[in-house]
């Protein structure tokens, strides 16, 4: 390997049918000179995307580029990237490849079932081609109800199962794909350095909330339902009035105490302001804890927790900022420009309904 490739991915691909080894894997590296490698990782999900041009004419054709192959990005010794060969596009300057991630699997697979837990459905997947593999998951706060049978994919399957309990799943590639149900990463492992301003995305400036909720009732279905406001002061005090309701009627009786702590603690929770936009940084500004600097090419979405240094910006203009930390949703690798683009997870904290359910575990369905 020259010089030139030593931080660079090199892509092949292999027959679904066929187990990966030297005889059957297909190098793109040796077919032609590639560039424009691009990969990607989502939160919840796993490998996602990827996308790179081999410079060969239209009229030229190798197997190697037959969709359904098995294409798997290698980095070093590592496999760090598998999905499905999508169908190859010729043009002008080389073939257009696209694959799509082991993430996506589950889309492809109906969630069929003999019993209706966490683990039925995925194993059957599974026995039918999925290729996943994964541990006795249990029950791990599962609440979702009994959908009609081979009704929905599995990946649909998961993350109505994982969202209800306030959980997250990944695709492993390197575990050999192994399938994770993991609780939202908390802890702080990597550091951004920020060099340009960065704006923050307003969501609606919450600050008080009318709260309807069954202060009696009779059970014979006659219900007295009360609405009484909870409000953030400080936050009326400097951004003005900000007025929306919540319905907690579905989760059943209540005292007045009791729903005027979940609407205060939705308050105490809520998030006006987050950063959604990707980051975009070179070798050096992507660190970890201790300041090493990352490895772009090897490092993916899950599990990783980011803290972002601004070294230009006032921090959205608040006078006290807080620490600009998120849970990674995104990470995606430009293997030419040798650049990285890591997107925050949508923080639940600033979606009404979303925190809602979180804070009165009764409403979720």
């Amino acid at each position: 390997m020259s010089s030139s490739q030593k931080n660079s991915g090199q892509v092949c691909t292999y027959p679904p049918n066929n187990a990966p080894n030297p005889g059957t894997r297909r190098w793109l590296g040796a077919l032609g000179h590639c560039t424009g490698l691009q990969y990607d990782y989502l939160l919840p999900g796993g490998c996602n995307s990827m996308s790179i041009t081999l410079d060969q004419p239209p009229q030229w054709r190798s197997d190697a580029l037959n969709p359904g192959r098995i294409t798997e990005v290698w980095r070093g010794s590592s496999r760090i990237w598998e999905g499905i060969l999508d169908e190859p596009v010729p043009g002008t300057s080389g073939w257009s490849i696209t694959a799509h991630g082991a993430g996506q699997y589950g889309t492809s697979f109906m969630a069929e079932y003999v019993t209706w837990n966490l683990d039925n459905p995925l194993d059957r997947a599974i026995n039918r081609g999925l290729r996943w593999r994964k541990p006795v998951f249990g029950n791990m706060g599962w609440m979702q109800n009994q959908s009609n049978n081979a009704s929905i994919n599995i990946t649909d399957f998961l993350t109505n199962a994982t969202i209800q309990a306030g959980l997250l799943w990944n695709v492993d590639t390197r575990q050999d794909n192994l399938l994770q149900i993991v609780s939202v990463p908390t802890a702080v492992d990597r550091i951004i350095v920020c060099t340009v301003p960065v704006p923050r995305t307003l969501a609606a400036g919450l600050n008080r909330l009318w709260y309807s909720y069954v202060s009696s009732d009779d059970g014979s279905g006659n219900q007295v339902i009360t609405t009484s406001p909870a409000l953030n002061q400080v936050a009326i005090n400097q951004w003005g009035a900000q007025e929306q309701i919540v319905d907690m009627t579905q989760a059943g009786l209540m005292t007045s105490q009791q729903a005027a702590a979940n609407a205060n603690n939705i308050l105490n929770q809520y998030d006006r302001a987050n950063y959604s936009a990707a980051f975009t940084v070179q070798y050096g500004q992507y660190l970890t804890m201790g300041g090493s600097p990352i490895d772009l090419g090897t490092e993916t979405a899950y599990p990783h927790v980011a803290r972002v240094i601004l070294t230009d910006g006032s921090y959205g203009g608040e006078v006290i900022p807080t620490p600009i930390t998120f849970v990674v949703a995104q990470y995606a690798y430009d293997d030419d420009s040798q650049t990285a683009a890591i997107t925050p997870y949508q923080n639940y904290k600033s979606d009404l309904s979303t925190l809602l359910t979180a804070v009165v575990p009764a409403l979720r369905q």
